[in-house]
């Protein structure tokens, strides 16, 4: 066949069978005024003395769809366009109003978007978080294309997105206007009609046909490589599984049917396809469009509507003490001082009165600031000289807090906490049993979790779950404190920083709520502090609760797949959308248990450990879960390349002949099943980064969170190996003792000496004060390194001597 070149390329419509298969021909061409393609293929024969009759409600309808056009293109088509480039506009607008004003209307009913704008098209913020794969297009002929060179592009999601570049070539430049129809014919095949049409024999007909045909035009000009290699006629299932395929195929198809220029080549060479195009009749595409409104989301009222009447049987059964329930899982329970007070016996009273809240290195500010409260209205009933005795104590700050002092507070510690069910059951990863609190806390959490889980027995249903989505929005903290101080650009507080946003969105691919769900029915605005904008699509056996304040409760651990992410703007200010879709937490938990079987073997072949030796755990259970699994490769990469490696086998050998793990978790570390043998320090560790077990030889890192002095998750989690090593070298010094290195004499008086000039953190003991110095000597920043050498050379010779030492055991 003597074809130009341009015409011979692939594309696929798999979405034609599963996306376009109506129960007759798939396409409604607009009469000419409205843009369209006159009566090509309508073949109606009109009687002579009829003709001026025909022609009058010709221009009426005309008219009219003129007018239901600009309609619709005012809702869905946003210029962005500098004033004086309205010529360029305009081009692109003329593209528009060739389309079908049904089409356009289907693409209005899903929430589509079109947007007109200057230059780089990947720099609209629709676009800017665009993998770098996305970013590598092929246009209609199949030729690859960088899109930041190209001028048109659909991005698909759940309120897809067409982003044209304006510029006046559209009118002469037919090759440029063909593509763009293309990009709009995978949005009608891609995100419109497969949602709302089930595969159709006729159009796999068409495609037969052109396959068998005595030459290969049809197919050299529709078909992807993977369809003309198909040795068989195609079948429905087939077509089913690479809907792809036939999706690109449709979108060639409605491209060449739509520009005026290029439709002689669709007839000419796939006329079946051409056919198939033009008997799209307006009662079928209406009645399309009319399954594809009841197949929408609802609005907000609907939708508010719609679930307050599915829930209206389960809130009118639910008795006091359940309301009572979730109102507490709604609004903590604060401490009240006097509650605290009247359940501390005289000596604790007396001990109060006396003891340096400052001086605690384990309490947080707002602990602090609570008992010095309760200080205060002990203080009440002193007498004045105790007053004044008292103001003197208080004074002399160099007296350090005793053990005894330290033991009643971390006691009172307990009681001061808010009860927050939700907030626990973030903690514990659902683990309510473990021990961070006291017995009778804990058997309170226990009976009311599981009374509001026995509430929670209706799930959404099937006639629900699709027509809605649920939204809550979240402080970045709440998710990733590692990143969440920089994901808001410091220059500019409405905008995202890029490059932090993409370090971010790199490793969210699924998510766990181990807690309760509180959404909210509809969008709400965001208050200042609320920079994530949570979409969250629910199954239909998602199991919920209605609340009376326009939220949902949603049972607690599910699973959330993460669809995309990316940055959007509200009221002048941007803000990150997750569209996240519920799945049993079974396959989530599943990718997770993929992952640390593939990172164990991977890590026992690196350091020569037993092929089944269970080293890396992950413990996961909240929000950004995925980011945990994903990091751990990230650090421990970092760790092996900035370590000997002979020191990590030997350590490493000695964690694991001591049944120590490396635990990646986000959960807090007094939580941890490797951590139970730290009963006298748990509740010490609540705040902590990274921990080193020595009773269990296991590195605990939590993630993602701040640690004190680290700028990142691998410092963190070397500052533990720095422990380890302290542990192992006192073990080999004396195996019956087995006690730190660092408590030797030595090291004790080298602190003594140097235990100030490194970090605030360092100064905390010698043990600290080692790790900080080790790490500071594996740091990726030679100047850090230097840092040891220069200001603390008595512990950097020191250390070197234990790495030495064990190296050569």
């Amino acid at each position: 066949m003597n074809i130009k070149k341009e015409f011979i390329k692939v594309i696929s419509m798999s979405c034609l069978v599963t996306a376009i298969t109506l129960s007759g021909p798939v396409f409604i061409p607009l009469v000419q005024g409205a843009g369209g393609h006159g009566d090509v293929g309508m073949h109606v024969k009109e009687k002579e003395k009829n003709k001026d009759e025909n022609k009058r409600k010709d221009e009426e309808r005309n008219k009219t769809q003129e007018e239901h056009l600009k309609e619709i293109m005012k809702h869905i088509v946003k210029i962005e366009v500098k004033g004086e480039e309205a010529v360029k506009k305009e081009a692109a607008e003329k593209l528009l109003e060739k389309v079908p004003s049904d089409v356009l209307e289907m693409y209005k009913a899903i929430g589509g978007k079109i947007y007109i704008v200057d230059g780089d098209i990947t720099k609209h913020i629709s676009l800017e978080a665009l993998s770098e794969d996305k970013k590598k297009i092929k246009d209609i002929y199949g030729k690859d294309a960088l899109l930041h060179e190209h001028y048109v592009y659909a991005k698909e999601g759940y309120e897809p997105v067409l982003v044209i570049q304006s510029s006046e070539d559209y009118v002469e430049n037919t090759e440029k206007a063909l593509n763009v129809y293309y990009e709009i014919g995978k949005i009608l095949s891609r995100d419109i009609l497969s949602k709302i049409n089930q595969p159709y024999q006729k159009f796999l007909d068409v495609l037969n046909t052109i396959k068998n045909a005595s030459d290969s035009d049809g197919q050299d000009l529709l078909f992807t490589n993977q369809l003309k290699e198909h040795p068989t006629d195609f079948s429905v299932e087939f077509l089913e599984q690479n809907s792809n395929e036939v999706q690109e195929v449709f979108a060639k198809a409605f491209a060449y049917y739509i520009e005026p220029q290029h439709r002689d080549v669709l007839q000419l060479y796939a006329p079946e396809a051409f056919n198939y195009m033009d008997k799209f009749n307006e009662q079928e595409i209406n009645l399309s469009l009319e399954e594809l409104k009841d197949q929408r989301m609802l609005s907000r009222y609907e939708k508010w509507e719609k679930i307050k009447q599915h829930y209206q049987h389960w809130s009118d059964s639910l008795s006091e003490e359940g309301r009572g329930l979730l109102k507490k899982l709604q609004i903590p329970i604060e401490p009240k001082k006097d509650d605290i007070i009247h359940s501390l016996s005289q000596e604790e009273k007396e001990l109060l009165k006396r003891i340096q809240i400052d001086s605690s290195d384990f309490l947080s500010t707002e602990e602090k600031e609570f008992l010095k409260k309760l200080q205060i209205d002990i203080r009440d009933s002193l007498s004045e000289e105790e007053k004044e005795l008292l103001n003197r104590i208080q004074v002399d700050s160099s007296n350090p807090l005793s053990e005894k002092e330290k033991e009643f507070l971390k006691k009172l510690k307990l009681d001061i906490q808010p009860y927050d069910i939700n907030q626990r059951l973030q903690d514990t990863g659902g683990l309510i049993d473990s021990p961070s609190i006291n017995l009778d806390v804990r058997k309170q959490y226990k009976r009311d979790i599981q009374n509001i889980d026995a509430l929670l027995h209706q799930s959404i249903g099937s006639t629900l779950y699709n027509k809605i989505y649920l939204y809550e929005n979240m402080n970045i903290n709440n998710l990733t404190a590692t990143l969440g101080a920089d994901l808001v650009d410091s220059t500019d507080n409405t905008k995202i920083n890029r490059g932090i946003f993409n370090e971010f969105k790199k490793n969210f691919k699924y998510s766990i709520s181990s807690n309760y769900m509180i959404v909210d029915i509809n969008e709400r605005p965001a208050l200042d502090n609320e920079r994530l904008k949570w979409r969250i699509q629910l199954s239909p056996d998602t199991r919920a609760g209605y609340l009376e304040n326009g939220k949902l409760i949603l049972q607690r651990n599910i699973g959330l797949e993460i669809k995309d992410v990316q940055i959007i703007k509200q009221s002048e200010k941007e803000y990150i959308r997750i569209d996240a879709k519920v799945v049993p937490k079974s396959k989530i938990d599943t990718k997770i248990q993929e992952a640390q079987l593939n990172i164990n073997q991977e890590w026992n072949k690196a350091l020569g450990l037993p092929k089944y030796t269970k080293l890396i755990t992950f413990n996961v259970h909240n929000r950004y879960a995925s980011n945990i699994v994903e990091s751990a490769y990230l650090i421990l990469n970092e760790w092996k390349n900035n370590i000997q490696s002979d020191l990590i086998k030997k350590v490493t050998n000695y964690l694991v002949d001591g049944n120590g793990r490396f635990v990646f978790t986000d959960i807090t570390l007094p939580n941890i099943a490797e951590q139970y043998t730290h009963q006298d320090e748990i509740y010490e560790q609540v705040h902590s980064k990274g921990l080193y077990v020595p009773e269990s030889r296991s590195i605990l890192l939590h993630g993602p969170s701040k640690g004190v002095e680290l700028r990142n998750d691998s410092e963190g989690f070397i500052h533990c190996f720095g422990h380890a090593v302290d542990d192992y070298a006192g073990y080999l010094l004396d195996k019956n003792q087995s006690d730190l290195v660092t408590n030797s004499k030595k090291f004790i008086d080298i602190f003594k000496e140097e235990g100030s000039n490194l970090t605030s953190y360092g100064r905390t003991n010698e043990a600290e004060f080692f790790a900080e110095a080790f790490r500071l000597m594996h740091s990726t920043d030679h100047a850090e390194r230097l840092k040891v050498q220069k200001n603390a050379p008595k512990t950097f010779q020191f250390i070197n001597d234990q790495i030495k030492f064990i190296i050569n055991s």
